[in-house]
């Protein structure tokens, strides 16, 4: 799945819309935020301020994962009509982390199809932004460069009729105001 997302918002725009206090580094907007990246996000641990992050959770491994399945391991075939359990919470990695370290990725519209080279802008009907993603983060201590690592990944589920009609089979959770 190659999903990228944009975060162009005046900052104080940013701020006023999801009631927080600050940014916890200079605000940059982001035209093309892609895995591996840093992006703003609200965490569940620090809820009164905006931090940057990088996408894709990292493990002590080094891998990367960027995108977590809302279903877990269920649904594999993407279908619009699933309504069976949210199965990320039976996930050992995930567990823990949907549980207690569940975070807002912030944007204001998201970019589907660099895989068929024909990029597509998503953003919502109502052209309300900017708007969150849910995710979950992760803060690890990495051994091998003696820093702390911020990162996240963006929970996705079954795309809607609106990117199924247009070939996609899956899109971010986007969050109600």
């Amino acid at each position: 799945m190659d999903i990228r997302f944009v975060l162009a918002s005046d900052a104080q725009r940013i701020l006023k819309r999801f009631s927080v206090g600050m940014f916890n580094e200079d605000y940059k907007p982001s035209y093309n935020v892609s895995p591996g990246d840093s992006a703003y996000i609200i965490t569940s641990g620090n809820p009164g301020e905006i931090s940057l992050f990088e996408f894709g959770i990292k493990t002590n491994k080094g891998v990367s994962v960027p995108f977590v399945r809302a279903e877990g391991d269920r649904n594999e075939a993407d279908d619009i009509a699933y309504n069976g359990s949210k199965a990320i919470f039976l996930k050992p990695e995930y567990k823990q982390l949907i549980r207690s370290q569940r975070c807002l990725v912030l944007a204001d519209a998201f970019i589907v199809g660099f895989e068929y080279e024909e990029p597509r802008l998503v953003y919502l009907r109502n052209k309300k932004r900017p708007f969150a993603f849910a995710g979950i983060y992760v803060t690890y201590f990495d051994s091998n460069s003696g820093n702390l690592v911020n990162s996240f990944a963006i929970i996705t589920y079954t795309a809607n009729k609106l990117l199924q009609s247009m070939g996609y089979k899956r899109m971010p959770v986007i969050l109600h105001q």
